[in-house]
């Protein structure tokens, strides 16, 4: 049984059943899109598995979701003081198109939310893990968390811009308040 193009958010519950918010993750939401906080990497591989079992053509293009090493890597520079990994799912996305396929490429998105930085989402990715904001640079942290914005990207920066400060209050309310189980998550699957 394949999911269709309006079952993300079936595909998430199902995901995050495994999984205990405060602890593994935070979440919020749009109109439009799921948003969610991993602190766990199984968080991610699993929804990757969950997709794959029900059929779906859609998967993660982002590293930190293929490769325990590469989150292990990214939170280890970016996690500091309060940014939080963030990814944005269309609820409407379409399931059975692959990422390189998906006509508009913020059907899903990634990037890291400051506390002190409302309205802009660094180092941010899209659905074909294209960056937006921030830079590459022999993968140096500083560079990924700059406030550049890719060549041609101000209009799709503009909007996920607009998107993070939506969900910006409420990710850090609850980030507030369970700080100490998802550091302590995080440093379990980074320091292992």
């Amino acid at each position: 049984m394949a999911f269709n193009k309006n079952n993300i958010t079936k595909v998430w519950k199902k995901a995050k059943a495994n999984f205990k918010i405060g602890k593994d993750y935070i979440e919020s939401e749009t109109e439009d899109y799921i948003v969610f906080c991993p602190f766990n990497y199984c968080l991610l591989s699993y929804f990757d598995d969950v997709l794959r079992k029900y059929g779906c053509y859609y998967h993660f293009s982002h590293c930190v979701c293929g490769s325990i090493g590469a989150f292990c890597y990214w939170y280890n520079g970016l996690y500091q003081d309060g940014r939080l990994k963030a990814f944005f799912i269309r609820k409407d996305i379409d399931l059975s198109l692959i990422c390189t396929q998906q006509e508009n490429r913020l059907v899903e998105f990634t990037g890291w939310i400051d506390f002190s930085d409302r309205n802009f989402l660094h180092f941010a990715h899209d659905v074909k893990n294209d960056l937006i904001t921030g830079e590459y640079h022999n993968y140096e942290y500083d560079f990924a968390y700059n406030r550049k914005v890719a060549p041609k990207r101000k209009k799709d920066a503009d909007f996920v811009n607009k998107i993070t400060s939506e969900v910006f209050d409420d990710l850090f309310a609850q980030y507030d308040v369970h700080i100490n189980e998802l550091e302590e998550t995080l440093h379990n699957i980074i320091d292992e």
